[in-house]
């Protein structure tokens, strides 16, 4: 469980990505996952810290895509690549990080993409963070594959994908999550998190799948308080 201050941490370096869209590629690029991690499973700061936060990040707005090192070029729907070999440690991974998706995408749209890619039923895990108040997606997610060999087909799939159903100009990028990976991590991390909280909608809420099928998440083993905006109660 991440101490407050870790928490806060990890929404000072989200909370610019919802408040200024217009500077979420290269915002996002810039924050480590272990942040995403601590800020999908808590949540985001009061306005005064969100203030702090936006006017650290405006040195990365603007900034070119040679600039942060993306590399990644727009791909279209069906562009899967060949897998290439990969090391021990590569070849255990089975979840991936995807990036830079289009905020007014949901949970529904996205299951869609990864079933067109051919990976129906090959995974368990997923999860599109929310934003509570604004109802838009926060532009990336951790999808957990059941096999390292569909990992890859996934990552392939998406890294640099362009060919999103809702008018987009954003270069999706996919890489193995840090510093969580596999099933039974992620159900770990989020079965006592406050999204699991009876108020949060399930739209909002990882979610598990066991042979294609959607299962229940596993039952808390604390009891969970519900999700917080700084000190206010959502």
């Amino acid at each position: 469980v991440p101490s407050p201050a870790e928490m806060r941490t990890a929404s000072d370096a989200v909370q610019p990505l919802v408040s200024d869209y217009a500077s979420y590629p290269a915002a996002l690029a810039q924050v480590p996952d272990e942040q995403l991690y601590l800020a999908s499973a808590s949540w985001v700061p009061s306005p005064a810290e969100m203030k702090t936060a936006s006017e650290a990040v405006q040195p990365l707005v603007g900034q070119k895509a040679d600039d942060r090192g993306d590399s990644a070029q727009p791909r279209q729907a069906g562009d899967v690549c060949g897998m290439a070999p990969s090391g021990k440690k590569q070849l255990s991974r089975t979840t991936i990080m995807l990036r830079n998706l289009p905020n007014n995408y949901t949970q529904a749209m996205l299951l869609e993409l990864i079933d067109q890619a051919g990976l129906a039923g090959k995974y368990d895990f997923l999860y599109l963070p929310i934003d509570f108040r604004t109802h838009a997606a926060l532009g990336y997610a951790f999808v957990n594959l059941v096999s390292p060999e569909d990992a890859e087909r996934l990552r392939e799939f998406f890294d640099g994908f362009s060919g999103w159903a809702l008018p987009s100009s954003k270069v999706c990028s996919a890489a193995w999550s840090h510093p969580h990976q596999g099933y039974e991590a992620h159900v770990h991390r989020y079965r006592n998190s406050p999204l699991m909280h009876e108020t949060v909608p399930d739209t909002y809420r990882p979610i598990l799948f066991a042979d294609g099928v959607r299962i229940p998440f596993p039952p808390p083993t604390k009891k969970i308080k519900p999700p917080r905006q700084g000190t206010e109660r959502m």
